[in-house]
């Protein structure tokens, strides 16, 4: 069962910079080819910005892990690769759950949905 803080104590995080609808959803994966293959997907569907994305470093967890509230988590099997996409709830930028779904209908049409949350 995903937490808040096993999420991210245990996960490379990387999110949006430009689209305030992606507000607290993440991509989560070890290998950057996959990251960059999903973050590509998320643009074309227009589901995230041309801005860099960016990780959550971990001298930065701790402020996340006080901040952000879990939601729901979603993992892929990805070229023999873990993905996880996250949702979570922050006070100055809530999660859109239509968004939510738009990423995880993105996801289903590319990658083996494994694990729900």
């Amino acid at each position: 069962m995903h937490t808040t803080e096993t999420i991210i104590d245990k996960h490379e995080l990387w999110f949006d910079t430009g689209d305030m609808l992606n507000g607290s959803l993440y991509v989560s994966t070890c290998d950057s080819e996959i990251l960059n293959h999903v973050i590509s997907m998320l643009r074309k569907c227009g589901l995230w910005s041309d801005a860099p994305e960016r990780q959550v470093l971990p001298p930065q967890k701790e402020a996340y892990k006080a901040q952000l509230t879990f939601v729901a988590a979603v993992e892929y099997r990805a070229i023999e690769q873990k993905l996880l996409l996250v949702r979570f709830n922050h006070p100055k930028y809530p999660s859109s759950t239509e968004r939510w779904r738009s990423w995880l209908n993105a996801c289903d049409g590319s990658f083996e949905r494994i694990l729900n949350d």
